[in-house]
């Protein structure tokens, strides 16, 4: 299965250990893990709508070639701004 993961303005396309069973928490992993971005600022959005870490691809009825966007998680990063001015 071939998935394009965006992120702003880079892309990757994965082939190699994603299956219709991969969760979208592992797609993640693999995505920090290629772009060096914190996993857990990150959630995957998929037609529109944020995805859970522990749905499947296929739960979610994500086909081969498609384009999934990594966003970042407002709320964490508040967070983290709060307790860094702190």
């Amino acid at each position: 299965m071939r998935i394009k993961v965006v992120v702003g303005t880079q892309f990757h396309v994965f082939e190699d250990g994603v299956r219709h069973e991969t969760t979208f928490g592992e797609l993640k992993a693999l995505a920090a893990k290629h772009f060096g971005i914190d996993p857990e600022a990150y959630k995957f959005l998929y037609r529109g709508r944020p995805r859970p870490d522990e749905h499947s691809l296929e739960d979610a009825g994500v086909l081969d070639r498609t384009a999934l966007t990594l966003s970042t998680c407002t709320n964490r990063i508040r967070q983290a701004r709060r307790r860094g001015a702190n």
